[in-house]
């Protein structure tokens, strides 16, 4: 009796953990494809945006290869193959000692400011004083 309720017991935590896993998962998958749809929305520099796509999808190959405690060089000749990096950038993230998804957060952060300075350099941006101007009909 006792030996069938532990295995029960036992194989119920294990499915509880992987569902658990599941989901968070799944969760960073749909934040990743929503970061991408959004980019395309706000992102109107066009390298600017392929830099964001490219890092937004090779960022979850990189936390898949740390949570196995290996290095995203596994998928390195997939992710060659797509172009969705570079032989540069994959001797700067395989050289990092640290949390290698970092690195493709840092990108995505990158492509965002450098198409928001460009939108601001080329005066597609207000700053918002001169919104609340508008929108206030005063001075």
């Amino acid at each position: 009796g006792f030996l069938g309720f532990s295995l029960v017991f036992r194989t119920n935590i294990c499915y509880n953990r992987w569902w658990e896993g599941r989901c968070l998962w799944g969760a960073l998958i749909f934040a990743s494809i929503n970061l991408a749809q959004q980019g395309q929305c706000w992102i109107k520099d066009k390298q600017s945006l392929r830099r964001l796509c490219c890092a937004v999808v090779t960022f979850p190959y990189a936390c898949k290869a740390q949570l196995r405690g290996a290095s995203i060089m596994e998928d390195a000749e997939y992710l060659l193959q797509r172009g969705l990096i570079n032989p540069a950038q994959l001797a700067v993230v395989t050289k990092r000692n640290g949390w290698q998804p970092y690195y493709f957060m840092g990108a995505m952060r990158a492509a965002i400011n450098h198409d928001l300075e460009k939108s601001k350099a080329a005066g597609s941006i207000r700053n918002r004083n001169s919104l609340k101007t508008e929108t206030t009909g005063s001075q």
